[in-house]
C-alpha cells in the first residue's frame, strides 16, 4: 500500500486534484481511507463483487456498489 501512497501524495504535490475516485475491488475500503486522507473531501465511490464486504464498508460510511 506505501507505493498507492507515495503515488498519490506524488500527484497531490504536483497540484493534480481529480475531481473523485473510483476505487475498484474495494474489500473493506482500505484504499479509500488512504484517497480521503490525502484528498479529503473528494468524493471515492468503492466498488466491490463480495456482498460480505458490504457490511465494513457501510459500518465505515463509504460510498458503495456491490
Amino acid at each position: 500500500m506505501s507505493h498507492f501512497i507515495q503515488v498519490l501524495n506524488r500527484l497531490k504535490n504536483r497540484n493534480i486534484i481529480p475531481n473523485g475516485f473510483l476505487d475498484v475491488g474495494a474489500h473493506f475500503g482500505e484504499s479509500n481511507e488512504i484517497i480521503r486522507a490525502i484528498y479529503p473531501g473528494k468524493r471515492v465511490i468503492s466498488f466491490e463483487a463480495n456482498p460480505n464486504c458490504e457490511i465494513e464498508l457501510k459500518n465505515k460510511g463509504m460510498e458503495h456498489l456491490i
